[in-house]
């Protein structure tokens, strides 16, 4: 999902508000386990603004977007917390820029702000706000600690001061919900992408071709240009990163041995045999361990 910025509302304020929010979950997948299937990052931020300086405007701006999961960029839900504050960072610095002589070079919107308003950053993250307040050091984080730093550094100019609050998730409920709509979306981002594959693959798979000899019609394979099914079965289903709920997996395995039946590739009908027994033994793993 792309990052988009808009204004959804006008509102009042006496000060620029840096609202920000970070989520790593897993598929959500009721009645299954779900520790066996791949983890989804996002991070949201809000920003209110009492004034833009230039059109007596109040406003907010609201910006999501998935992070990618992995050791050099996402995981823990801590740094996805660090990537909603740097968001929302970004955002304000690509409009309070400071120039090379490091005097502030604000925008047209804010040419007229006087006095600097108040900067206040405000976060449901406890370890994240320490870490700003210098209550606690980065330590794993100090990469996205010291990301941060900078930009506060480059926005200060613009504000006459910059605090930082700890707040309950029921006061940040506008960036949680982002970032639960966002995972939601690349939730079905994966499945409608499965539904994509099998249905190319399904339309590719064979082509009509005269039977020599005779009038009458027979199929036959196409190239190995296109993916083998226990190639799609490997990428969607089985993969570590598979966001495909356990759940959903019947109707798609049936799909796929549908098309292997039509066309006699046993090798993958045994292929999803084997799939299907493994998943089997994992779910029931996860639900006894989980029980006891």
């Amino acid at each position: 999902m792309n990052l988009i910025w808009v204004t959804v509302a006008a509102l009042q304020g006496t000060a620029v508000l840096l609202r920000f929010d970070g989520s790593l979950k897993r598929p959500s997948d009721p009645g299954f386990p779900t520790p066996s299937l791949g983890q989804i990052a996002a991070c949201a931020a809000s920003i209110q603004d009492n004034d833009d300086g230039f059109s007596g405007n109040h406003h907010q701006c609201l910006g999501g977007k998935v992070v990618p999961v992995g050791t050099l960029a996402c995981s823990t839900s801590a740094e996805a917390e660090y990537h909603g504050l740097l968001l929302g960072l970004e955002f304000l610095t690509n409009r309070l820029v400071v120039g090379d002589d490091d005097s502030p070079r604000v925008t047209k919107q804010q040419h007229s702000i006087s006095p600097r308003p108040a900067l206040l950053v405000s976060g449901d993250c406890k370890m994240v706000i320490d870490q700003l307040l210098g209550k606690s050091r980065p330590r794993k984080m100090e990469q996205h600690y010291l990301q941060a730093q900078s930009l506060l550094e480059q926005i200060s100019p613009n504000f006459d001061t910059i605090r930082y609050q700890h707040i309950p998730r029921d006061q940040n409920e506008l960036c949680d919900r982002l970032c639960a709509n966002v995972i939601r979306k690349e939730e079905e981002h994966a499945v409608e992408q499965l539904e994509k594959c099998i249905l190319k693959f399904s339309h590719h798979r064979r082509q009509l071709v005269p039977t020599r000899g005779n009038d009458e019609w027979s199929e036959m394979p196409l190239s190995d240009a296109h993916s083998s099914l226990p190639e799609i079965i490997q990428s969607h289903l089985q993969s570590p990163q598979s966001l495909i709920p356990y759940s959903k997996r019947p109707f798609y395995y049936q799909q796929l041995a549908s098309i292997a039946r039509k066309s006699s590739d046993y090798k993958t009908l045994i292929h999803i045999g084997k799939a299907l027994q493994w998943e089997a033994k994992a779910i029931w793993s996860k639900a006894f361990h989980g029980a006891a």
